[in-house]
């Protein structure tokens, strides 16, 4: 698409490099303040999801959050984050997995609230439960009840100094690993295109690599972001 627009990237074949996962820092502290902090400038249009979507509304979602999965071959990730910055003017959040697993906590925390107030008995087969059993796969070794997931991310392989790292060493190279993630979660999650005014003032450009996941499943992705690049390096 002659739109679509992306900070300069590198020719990544064989080289080693990371995969990254960011989001917006004026998101990410609005979930964590639960204020709608400097969001003004952030709208959602549902025209081309829905048929009587609207074509463009304000960004207030609270259960879901845009995020942007990308690669590089620079020595650090946050020094490409900061060309995205530079290039989109927006202050942008490494989503480490110490802040996933500090916004998956506020909102388990807030759905608990939710719940309380609401006062929804029996509490065992609550709304929250059944929204969390669909995140995991049920292993039909077992013949047990699916029990809620560990809220903690679990360790994961590959992950260091701020991104997944691939070594560049296996037979799936740093972009074939990001373009089948992609495709996964564009068949998940649907294509998420950012018409970005930092990038061009008109708004026609757009990125097309966000994702608008639910907050309770970004554990999910960056295990499945981990699992991809294991096995391109196993591979």
């Amino acid at each position: 698409d002659a739109r679509s627009t992306r900070a300069p990237r590198d020719n990544a074949q064989n080289k080693p490099g990371f995969i990254y996962i960011y989001t917006y820092s004026n998101l990410f502290e609005s979930y964590v303040s639960e204020k709608t902090v400097d969001l003004k400038w952030l709208f959602i249009d549902e025209s081309i999801i829905r048929t009587n979507g609207k074509k463009k509304r304000q960004w207030v979602d609270r259960d879901f959050i845009l995020c942007k999965i990308g690669m590089t071959t620079r020595k650090t990730v946050d020094s490409r984050l900061l060309e995205w910055q530079t290039t989109c003017k927006h202050p942008v959040i490494n989503l480490t997995p110490e802040k996933v697993d500090k916004l998956y906590h506020l909102k388990l925390k807030s759905e608990s609230k939710n719940i309380s107030s609401n006062r929804l008995l029996p509490i065992s087969l609550s709304s929250l439960q059944k929204k969390m059993e669909k995140l995991f796969i049920k292993d039909k070794s077992h013949s047990h009840k699916p029990s809620l997931p560990d809220p903690k991310v679990p360790t994961l392989r590959t992950y260091k100094d701020g991104g997944f790292f691939i070594s560049g060493k296996g037979s799936m190279k740093l972009p074939d690993i990001e373009s089948a993630i992609h495709k996964f979660l564009w068949k998940k999650y649907g294509k998420g295109l950012v018409y970005c005014y930092g990038c061009d003032p008109t708004g026609k450009k757009r990125h097309t690599e966000w994702f608008n996941v639910p907050v309770l499943e970004l554990p999910s992705v960056l295990r499945l972001i981990d699992s991809y690049c294991l096995g391109g390096e196993s591979c």
